[in-house]
């Protein structure tokens, strides 16, 4: 297979990880494209410089393998303290802790703001 291939290839995988990851959610998902489609046209990577082009290749195949199995997305519920998460066919969860061998955890979240959350830059 031709570099130019590979790195079509690739860029379409992450593209697709990409829309079944960031479904419904435009600012990232737009944050996301355009952060790629940037890598992919320069000729070295902002990010890593020291990479080759084959390099780049490869871990863009890593990134858009770790979106697919690794990422969920979070959407808020009408209750403001509700996320209900967004699991996929393809996101793996055949690693985690059986059920019966976990232990309750309680989380408490920071409190929710008008600003756009716990979680939100200041």
């Amino acid at each position: 297979m031709s570099t130019r291939e590979g790195a079509l290839k690739a860029y379409r995988a992450a593209l697709r990880a990409m829309n079944l990851t960031f479904r419904g959610d435009r600012e990232v998902m737009t944050a996301a494209k355009t952060k790629l489609k940037n890598e992919m046209k320069a000729a070295k990577s902002k990010d890593h410089p020291e990479m080759n082009v084959e390099e780049r290749i490869n871990l863009l195949n890593q990134v858009a393998t770790y979106l697919t199995k690794n990422i969920v997305q979070g959407v808020k519920e009408k209750d403001d303290n509700t996320y209900m998460l967004r699991f996929h066919e393809k996101t793996e969860t055949n690693k985690n802790i059986p059920l019966t061998k976990r232990r309750k955890v309680t989380l408490h979240a920071g409190p929710v703001t008008k600003q756009g959350g716990c979680c939100s830059s200041k």
